[in-house]
């Protein structure tokens, strides 16, 4: 095992975060003590990430689904919570649910030894119902009775902005060929 090249490689992350972390919170330590006081007279030119600081605390046009994806406790908004509670039960174990009938009856078409048998599959939903959707109703119930409004950290403007173009270099799959280049060249030249 190359020790060296291993202690080389994680002491030289460790600075170049410490390096990185440093120089940033210098930089945005001023733009930070500016947005955390509630000025409404802030209208200079701004560029970068000052463009969104008033945008990243709006709420969705589905807050509901969103938060019900997200998984937190703020779905409890007006009247619907109840199906907001019951839609966080089964966002994310219907489409797997879903896909695993799928695969597993295939494998059972194949005779496979993969394919888990139908009892063992009752006892996984009667594991889920009996575990999973009650500990969420219980959250949710008990999220919804200790609720506080929320207060954004920072003043939020009315209006969204416009989201510029992005250049093509931008787009998905340029970045996709930049992300995987560098460890793919490392790779190849070992």
């Amino acid at each position: 095992i190359h020790w060296f090249s291993i202690i080389n490689s994680c002491v030289t992350v460790l600075l170049l975060t410490g390096f990185l972390a440093t120089i940033l919170m210098r930089v945005l330590k001023a733009d930070f003590l500016k947005y955390s006081r509630d000025e409404a007279g802030i209208d200079e030119e701004e560029s970068g990430w000052k463009y969104v600081h008033g945008d990243v605390f709006r709420f969705p046009p589905a807050k509901n689904l969103f938060c019900a994806f997200v998984g937190t406790g703020t779905q409890m908004e007006g009247e619907l919570w109840v199906r907001n509670i019951l839609l966080t039960c089964f966002i994310y174990c219907g489409p797997f649910f879903l896909t695993f009938s799928a695969l597993n009856t295939v494998a059972i078409a194949y005779r496979s030894t993969a394919a888990l048998p139908f009892g063992t599959i009752v006892i996984i939903i009667i594991i889920w119902g009996l575990v999973t959707i009650p500990l969420t109703v219980f959250g949710g119930i008990a999220g919804k009775n200790n609720r506080a409004d929320f207060k954004a950290p920072c003043r939020t403007n009315k209006y969204p902005r416009e989201i510029p173009q992005l250049p093509w270099y931008r787009s998905t799959v340029p970045q996709m060929i930049m992300a995987g280049f560098l460890p793919f060249s490392a790779i190849y030249v070992e």
